[in-house]
């Protein structure tokens, strides 16, 4: 049955409706060697990670996946990532970090400027701020303490994604994002060495948040950094969300 909720499919154009949170400034520390503090502009965020339905618009779009010009500067693989429990409202899996930027570039396009900055994926500053809710050194995104029933971890025993926002409970206080800890985790802009790094050229390791369906709960803590991003590298267990706002991010724009 087709899922009705906004966020989670297409518009009336065949473009993914994307809900869009605002998020206040703010200063997070990152668990770098040795931690590293940074402001936090304010921005807006996907209420929701990319889903199979948004994505495969993008695949399915004349201009969409084969259009070199969302390429630039990336590593393009002559076709997609393999389907996966690819459910319309499940998130996209299988997609590599470059595969999530050349996303963001074509959606930037579709959707126009609209008074705003360029679609991109979330710094992991931005993200971290977003997953600790406003609130520094919060440890998950509901509170301090973990609770089984709010994301879809190891504990959960379910072996797979799910269906995005299944897990209201696990939505931050201050604003209704959700599936930040556990299902998917979450590619984000910047390199993991150099957090201020965000050029799409070379192969350096990207961030990923929030864990996955196959992660314990200290994997899915609004900190916790993985640092085995290869940006080429599409597995089961990494999907996408959308942002926009500061700082404004050059390698969106369309040669």
């Amino acid at each position: 049955m087709p899922d009705p909720r906004r966020g989670v499919g297409l518009d009336d154009r065949g473009l993914p409706d994307i809900v869009w949170e605002s998020i206040e400034a703010g200063e997070v520390t990152l668990e770098t060697d040795p931690p590293q503090s940074f402001p936090v502009r304010p921005f807006r965020i996907a209420r929701y990670p990319v889903t199979w339905a948004q994505y495969r618009a993008f695949v399915d779009a004349d201009d969409g996946y084969w259009d070199e010009r969302w390429w630039n500067g990336l590593q393009q693989k002559a076709q997609p990532g393999e389907s996966e429990w690819a459910f319309d409202n499940h998130p996209v899996i299988n997609v590599s970090w470059y595969d999530a930027v050349a996303f963001c570039r074509w959606l930037s396009h579709r959707l126009g400027p609209a008074g705003e900055s360029a679609v991109r994926l979330p710094t992991e500053q931005e993200w971290q701020w977003v997953a600790q809710a406003g609130r520094a050194a919060l440890k998950y995104p509901w509170d301090h303490q973990w609770n089984d029933a709010r994301s879809n971890s190891t504990v959960a025993g379910i072996g797979r994604t799910m269906a995005v926002g299944l897990y209201p409970l696990g939505c931050t206080r201050r604003n209704r994002v959700l599936d930040l800890a556990g299902n998917v985790w979450e590619w984000c802009l910047n390199e993991d060495e150099h957090p201020n790094h965000r050029g799409p050229t070379g192969d350096a390791y990207r961030v990923l948040r929030g864990g996955a369906w196959d992660c314990n709960p200290g994997g899915c803590r609004a900190a916790a950094r993985s640092i085995f991003g290869w940006p080429g590298g599409r597995n089961i267990y990494i999907g996408f969300r959308v942002c926009r706002g500061s700082p404004i991010v050059t390698l969106a724009a369309v040669p």
